[in-house]
């Protein structure tokens, strides 16, 4: 089984590049996202995924309202890892969380079986 990543922001427009200040922060962690571009989320792309993944509550209420039958496979990363619904602000609208890459990154590496169970769940479910 393979799997496919995507990256699609709730207040965003197609086709901007990541800010400097992130390009920065993701090469500190060895990413390069310098080709990365913006995209908006849209139904066929909410339909066609297993597992949504977001960092705060007001975007997991905003897609659960935009799409409701989708509801079920809407989490926060820190749910879905932790069991437990915290925000993971972004570091761009707020210097209170300039830590937030690296700690997306340890929620990943440690949740990544919970995230791959969870998503195989809701596979199962479509």
């Amino acid at each position: 089984m393979g799997w496919e990543v995507l990256s699609a922001g709730t207040w965003t427009s197609n086709g901007l590049p990541p800010v400097q200040e992130a390009i920065l922060k993701a090469k500190e962690l060895g990413l390069d996202i310098q080709g990365h571009r913006s995209q908006v989320v849209t139904e066929t792309m909410i339909q066609d995924v297993d597992l949504i993944l977001v960092m705060e509550r007001s975007q997991k209420e905003a897609l659960q309202v935009e799409f409701r039958s989708s509801r079920p496979k809407i989490w926060l990363l820190t749910e879905a890892v932790e069991g437990i619904p915290l925000d993971i602000r972004d570091p761009m609208m707020s210097s209170e969380n300039a830590g937030a890459g690296a700690e997306i990154c340890r929620l990943i590496q440690t949740g990544f079986d919970r995230i791959c169970m969870q998503a195989m769940e809701n596979s199962k479910l479509r």
